[in-house]
């Protein structure tokens, strides 16, 4: 596999959201894979020797940093992200789709869904 292309930038002219998650990995490689050529994210900014990038797709913004121990809260087991629900509104979710469908990701990931949800409250 080759490696992905991540620019080392020390400043973003992005603006950040007022909630970023944060989502320590075990492959920072494979991670910026599957976020940049099937999802789609562009890498806007990046410490390769710490193993983190930040990143933004379509007004979403998400942090991927590899596994460090820096932050642990608990002892790590996999599978990862369990409790965690990330919604992420993109155009298409076709390449998604066919991703999941290739990989052992199938089992680990629930199907995917292209789905329109209204939020109506009364008293608003």
């Amino acid at each position: 596999m080759s490696r992905v292309k991540v620019p080392r930038i020390h400043c973003t002219s992005v603006r950040f959201n007022k909630l970023i998650p944060e989502i320590s990995v075990t492959d920072i490689e494979e991670s910026l894979r599957f976020y940049t050529e099937i999802l789609g994210f562009k890498v806007e900014y990046s410490r390769p020797e710490d193993g983190f990038a930040f990143l933004s797709l379509q007004g979403s913004q998400l942090m991927v940093e590899e596994i460090n121990h820096n932050w642990d809260t608990g002892e790590l087991e996999r599978p990862y992200g369990r409790g965690v629900n990330l919604q992420i509104e993109v155009d298409s979710v076709e390449d998604l789709r066919e991703y999941r469908r290739k990989t052992k990701l199938h089992n680990m990931l629930q199907q995917v869904r292209a789905e329109c949800y209204t939020y109506l409250d009364e008293g608003m």
